[in-house]
């Protein structure tokens, strides 16, 4: 074969808490990247909903993270308000064990992304990407990261993938996104502007996915069929 890719899947899911100015800009925004990986957030914070700072900080730790998506701002905008976020993720982060801090990613405007480094990197790991709100800074993509993200969380909890990943000498994507990915292709050799549905029934949650002229759009509901398969 000229390329071999590996996905994964089965066992836990990532609990993810998005962090955004607005609801409909930069959270919509990162809901829409974990749409796309069969992910729903297990708590949105967000910096204009007027709830009090314990409050948030109250909500950040029940949801106990795996992940944090951090954004907010178009380029040249909203730093400060970027910095009563991170005032919140801060609070967050010391009042949970250092053993079980969530890893960081952030995909706001590059103003406060110094800040964001300097302030989080001695505390748990962080990481950077390109803008999710859609500026193009020729670095990482925000699917791009976010599946690095996806593929350590899944070493942590599975070893057997490293050792399949040390095996094939490849990188490896989460098989829910590999399953979105498939769809979108398959809109793009059906005839433009029809439709492809599909839908994938797992142990504890179904996926249901959209395709249309290489768009895609894809939803997480809970239920399955077991963990034990029935009888067919």
């Amino acid at each position: 074969a000229d390329q071999v890719s590996v996905t994964w899947s089965g066992g836990e899911m990532p609990r993810v808490v998005l962090m955004g100015l607005t609801e409909g800009g930069s959270i919509k925004a990162m809901e829409e990247l974990l749409r796309k990986n069969g992910l729903n957030a297990s708590a949105k914070i967000c910096a204009m909903d007027g709830r009090p700072l314990t409050q948030n900080i109250g909500a950040l730790t029940a949801a106990d993270p795996d992940i944090i998506l951090v954004s907010g701002g178009t380029e040249g905008g909203a730093e400060h308000a970027l910095y009563r976020l991170g005032e919140i993720l801060l609070m967050g982060c010391k009042s949970i064990d250092e053993r079980n801090r969530p890893e960081i990613l952030y995909m706001g405007n590059t103003e406060a992304r110094s800040q964001f480094d300097k302030v989080f990197h001695q505390l748990t790991d962080i990481n950077f990407c390109d803008n999710v709100m859609g500026q193009k800074e020729a670095r990482i993509s925000p699917t791009t990261a976010f599946q690095k993200c996806m593929l350590n969380f899944g070493k942590e909890k599975n070893p057997a993938l490293n050792q399949l990943l040390k095996e094939t000498g490849c990188e490896a994507i989460s098989g829910d996104f590999a399953y979105g990915r498939c769809v979108r292709l398959l809109s793009r050799l059906h005839r433009a502007n029809h439709s492809v549905l599909a839908g994938e029934v797992g142990a504890g949650r179904t996926l249901a996915a959209f395709g249309q002229n290489l768009g895609l759009e894809m939803s997480s509901f809970p239920g399955g069929i077991g963990r034990t398969p029935p009888k067919l």
